[in-house]
C-alpha cells in the first residue's frame, strides 16, 4: 500500500454535481467525527457551490486543499446530465494524476451517476473498473464493510445471467487471496476466517440445484488452501447464502466471499447504508467510497446523511496511517 503513500494526503472527489456527493463531502469534511490527517485534497467543480457556506468554511481549513476542475462559472439549475457526468469524470482524472505524481496516498470517491458519466464518454461500469484499468491492475475485488460484516464480490457489475459463465476456479482463488491479504494488512487480523457462499439455493444441495458448487467453488477453495502463502487463512464453504451472513454478523467469519452483486450488497445495506463503506482491493493505493448512490431526488435540499462518506473518509485515514 505504501507505493503511493509519500505523505498522509487523501484525495476526495465530489462525484456527480447533480447528486448528493458534494453535500455529503462538505458535511463529512466539516464533521467533528472526522479523524485527523495531514492533508485532504477536495476535487470537483467547486465554483458551482461558491455561495455554499460550508465551502466557505472549508476554505478556512489549513489542512484542506481545494482543486476546482471547472474552467468558469457554472449553474446547477442549467447543468445537463452529460455535463454533470463530464465534471465527475474530470475530478476523477485529476485525482488519478495526483496519485500517479505521488502527491496523494489515497482516494475517497463521491458517488457518480453511471448514466451521466456514460453520456460524457466514460466507458466503464464504475469507479472500480476505471481505476483498475488505469493502474493496470488485473486482480482486484470490491469489498463492502461495516463494523460487523465484510463482503467481497467475485463478480461485480454484470447481468445475472452471466454470473455462472463468469465464475471460474481461478477467479475465486484470486478473490480469496485479495480478501485474506486485506484482512491481515488493513484490518489487522493475522489469522482470518473467510466464508464462501454457494451460488445456488442451499449451496446446490449436493448438486440437486446446480453444479457450480461441486465443479468450481469447492475445487477453488481446495486449491487456495493448498498454497503455502495461505496457511494462516481458514476458508469454509460453499455455504448456503441464506444463513451465512447471520453467522458472519455474530463474529464467526471475518469476511464472506459472494458471487454476484446483490448476493453481497443486500445483507450489508439492510444493516444500514450510513455505516457501510465500499473499498477496492488490489489497487496500489487505498480507495474507499460511500456505499450509496447519487440520490438526485434529494440533491440540493440539505437532506443527505453524510455518515457513509464520513465512514469512508475515516477508513481511508486509518488504512493509510497503518500502511
Amino acid at each position: 500500500m505504501s507505493k503511493f503513500c509519500p505523505a498522509n494526503n487523501i484525495a476526495v472527489t465530489l462525484g456527480d454535481p447533480l447528486g448528493i456527493g458534494p453535500e455529503v463531502c462538505f458535511k463529512a469534511l466539516l464533521s467533528p467525527r472526522l479523524q485527523q490527517t495531514t492533508r485532504l485534497t477536495l476535487i470537483g467543480p467547486l465554483g458551482l457551490f461558491a455561495t455554499d457556506p460550508r465551502l466557505k468554511e472549508l476554505r478556512q481549513k489549513k489542512n484542506i486543499l481545494l482543486v476546482d476542475t471547472a474552467a468558469g462559472p457554472l449553474s446547477r439549475l442549467r447543468m445537463s446530465p452529460k455535463t454533470a457526468g463530464l465534471h465527475a469524470f474530470l475530478a476523477l482524472k485529476k485525482a488519478v494524476a495526483l496519485i500517479k505524481n505521488k502527491q496523494v496516498c489515497a482516494l475517497v470517491t463521491g458517488p457518480i451517476s453511471k448514466e451521466n458519466v456514460k453520456l460524457a464518454g466514460f466507458a466503464f461500469p464504475g469507479h472500480t473498473e476505471f481505476l483498475c484499468t488505469t493502474f493496470n491492475v488485473s486482480d482486484y475485488a470490491m469489498m463492502l464493510f461495516n463494523d460487523k460484516l465484510r463482503v467481497v464480490l467475485t463478480t461485480i457489475h454484470i447481468p445475472l445471467k452471466k454470473v455462472s459463465p463468469s465464475l471460474t476456479k481461478q477467479s475465486i482463488v484470486t478473490k480469496l487471496a485479495l480478501t485474506a491479504r486485506s484482512l491481515r494488512h488493513l484490518f489487522g487480523i493475522p489469522h482470518p476466517t473467510i466464508a464462501v457462499c454457494g451460488l445456488n439455493p442451499h449451496a446446490g444441495e449436493n448438486s440437486l440445484f446446480g453444479q457450480e458448487e461441486k465443479t468450481i467453488i469447492t475445487p477453488a477453495i481446495k486449491q487456495f488452501l493448498k498454497e503455502k502463502l495461505n496457511k494462516h487463512t481458514a476458508v469454509l464453504g460453499p455455504l448456503s447464502a441464506d444463513t451465512v451472513f447471520a453467522s458472519a454478523i455474530k463474529g464467526q467469519f471475518d469476511a464472506v466471499l459472494c458471487h454476484y452483486h446483490d448476493q453481497g450488497l443486500i445483507p450489508i445495506k439492510l444493516m444500514g447504508l450510513e455505516h457501510a463503506v465500499n473499498m477496492t482491493l488490489g489497487l496500489p493505493f487505498v480507495r474507499t467510497s460511500p456505499a450509496h448512490g447519487t440520490a438526485p431526488d434529494i440533491a440540493g435540499r440539505n437532506l443527505a446523511d453524510p455518515s457513509s462518506m464520513l465512514a469512508a473518509l475515516n477508513a481511508a485515514v486509518a488504512f493509510t496511517q497503518g500502511s
